[in-house]
C-alpha cells in the first residue's frame, strides 16, 4: 500500500486492477440500467445519476469496498466520510455523448487551491470502470499526472483533448478502479465505440465538509445499512463527535419530523393532498 500512497502523492491518482469481479460488474451494470429506466436525466442514452445509494441498495456495498476504502481511509487521515455517489452511462458520441472538459473537482468559492498550496488532500474520488477501456476512443478518463501540485486549475478555454502535454488516457479492464485527488486535472474523451461506457464514482471528504448530493440520508437507508457504512454517511449532529448519527429529523426543517418510515409517507401524503386541493379549489384552501 505504501508504494501506491506515495504514487498518489506524486501523480495525484492511482489505478487498481481487479477490484470488482465479473459478477459484480454485471450486477452493477444491470442496476444502472434499472436506474436509467426510471431517471429523468437519462437523455439520448446518456445518464448521470446522483445519490445512487438511496435508489438501489446494491451500490451500498461500495461505500466501504475493502480494497479502495483502505486507500481512501489512509489518504484522508483516518476520517473519511461519503460525500457523493454517482452512476454514469456514456454512450456513443453520435448518441449525444457529453464529453467533459478539463476540470478539477470541488467548490469554486473558494477552491481547495485557495486554502493552501499545493491543494490539500481533503477530498478524493473513487471511480469504478464497468467496461474494458483499452483503446483511445472509448470515452476514456484522461488525467494530467502531478497537476494537483500546480498553483492553478485548468483554464476554462482548454478543450476536451488528450493533446495536453503529458496527459494520460486511462486504459483499464472492467472491474478496475481509479482513486484521484480532487485537484487533479481531468477530462473525458468522447466515446466513439458502439458500446456505452458504464462507471460509478464515489466521493469522500473530511467530516467537517458538506455532502454534495444530499442534505441528509433517509431513515430507510440508514436502517438498512451496516453500522460501519452508516458511520460514513455524514449524518451526524456535530462533526467533532466522531460517528454520532443525527436524530430522526430532516436536517434544517424540524417540522418534517420523521420518527418512522410511515410518518415520512404520511407527511408526503398530506403535502400531495394539499397540492391537489389548491389546484382545484385555489390557494386560499389549506
Amino acid at each position: 500500500m505504501s508504494q501506491l500512497i506515495e504514487k498518489f502523492k506524486k501523480d495525484g491518482f492511482i489505478v487498481i486492477p481487479n477490484v470488482l469481479s465479473s459478477s459484480e460488474v454485471n450486477a452493477y451494470i444491470f442496476a444502472i440500467d434499472k436506474l436509467a429506466s426510471k431517471s429523468k436525466t437519462y437523455i439520448g442514452g446518456y445518464l448521470r445519476e446522483s445519490n445512487i445509494i438511496e435508489k438501489d441498495l446494491i451500490f451500498a456495498d461500495l461505500i466501504n469496498q475493502p480494497t479502495t476504502f483502505s486507500y481512501v481511509k489512509e489518504l484522508l487521515y483516518g476520517y473519511p466520510r461519503l460525500m457523493s455517489t454517482e452512476a454514469i452511462i456514456r454512450p456513443n458520441t453520435n448518441l449525444k455523448d457529453d464529453p467533459v472538459r478539463w476540470h478539477e473537482d470541488g467548490p469554486n468559492s473558494p477552491s481547495y487551491r485557495q486554502l493552501s498550496f499545493p491543494a490539500p488532500t481533503i477530498q478524493v474520488k473513487v471511480g469504478y470502470f464497468l467496461n474494458d477501456i483499452l483503446s483511445d476512443d472509448s470515452g476514456n478518463l484522461v488525467v494530467l499526472p502531478g497537476s494537483h501540485l500546480l498553483p492553478n486549475g485548468p483554464p476554462t478555454q482548454l478543450a476536451t483533448s488528450d493533446s495536453v502535454p503529458n496527459a494520460v488516457q486511462l486504459k483499464v479492464k472492467a472491474g478496475s478502479a481509479v482513486i484521484f485527488h480532487s485537484a487533479l486535472w481531468h477530462c473525458v474523451q468522447p466515446n466513439d465505440q458502439k458500446i456505452s461506457r458504464y462507471s460509478i464514482y464515489f466521493g469522500y471528504c473530511l467530516p467537517w465538509m458538506a455532502p454534495f448530493d444530499r442534505s441528509a440520508s433517509s431513515i430507510t437507508l440508514r436502517s438498512l445499512l451496516k453500522k460501519e457504512q452508516k458511520e460514513l454517511l455524514m449524518d451526524f449532529e456535530n462533526p467533532s463527535s466522531n460517528y454520532t448519527l443525527i436524530k430522526e429529523i430532516w436536517r434544517g426543517n424540524p417540522k418534517l419530523v420523521a420518527a418512522s418510515q410511515m410518518r415520512m409517507l404520511y407527511e408526503l401524503f398530506i403535502i400531495r393532498l394539499k397540492n391537489i386541493k389548491r389546484k382545484f379549489l385555489g390557494n386560499s384552501i389549506n
